[in-house]
């Protein structure tokens, strides 16, 4: 009797570990590709010209912490931004094999930027790793205001 719950239990958790449940597990996410600029701007819920961030704290999503940044808003192209500024966390890649970042983090520059961002659990997150912000160009900003 012992031995077939001693089965049984390894049995759990080997099924968890492979299906990477537990308390560190993480989603792995498949990240929709966005390449033009007007597919970005389409999917996004928010899209602003920022022109500097500041690191505020984190918040979770994927089973990590998404750096997250008070961004400054130059200009609004799409959604509602109250004030001069807003909370945007910079979605990780959790499962890059290497790092969170693993190209850097995009929101950690004094550049200015096109931000594409989507509401998750009541934050504001870059749409993906890769899609989430460009160099805020004059031309690209005219091409998203027509």
């Amino acid at each position: 009797m012992r031995r077939r719950r001693a089965v049984l239990v390894l049995g759990v958790l080997a099924v968890c570990a492979l299906q990477g449940c537990g308390p560190e597990s993480v989603s792995c996410p498949s990240w929709a590709g966005f390449p033009t600029l007007e597919e970005k701007y389409d999917a996004a819920d928010l899209v602003v010209v920022a022109s500097s961030g500041t690191r505020d704290g984190t918040a979770p999503i994927f089973g990590v912490d998404a750096h997250a940044y008070e961004v400054r808003v130059d200009e609004v192209l799409k959604g509602d931004v109250a004030g001069d500024s807003v909370r945007i966390a910079s979605m990780p890649d959790p499962c890059s094999g290497t790092a969170d970042y693993p190209g850097g983090d995009p929101l950690e520059t004094s550049d200015p930027l096109l931000v594409f961002a989507t509401r998750q659990d009541g934050e504001w997150f870059t749409l993906t790793p890769f899609d989430g912000t460009l160099p805020s160009t004059q031309e690209a900003v005219e091409a998203l205001t027509g």
